[in-house]
């Protein structure tokens, strides 16, 4: 993501990211990004954040990355 969003999943046991077995599940390059309410799986890095610029990362399953 590279503009400033907020992702909300409907619920992080159903809603879900897969990685396609390689990659990033999610890769965040800008600031103001919330990701809650998903399951990240099966990529290189769950969440790769290139921006430590105020998100918000929280509520979500993140494994098998």
């Amino acid at each position: 993501m590279d503009k400033s969003i907020n992702l909300t999943g409907q619920d992080n046991k159903t809603t879900i990211i897969d990685g396609g077995a390689g990659g990033d599940g999610v890769y965040v390059t800008a600031g103001w990004v919330n990701i809650t309410g998903f399951t990240i799986t099966n990529g290189d890095y769950g969440i790769h954040l290139d921006s430590t610029s105020n998100n918000i990362i929280m509520n979500n399953i993140v494994h098998s990355n």
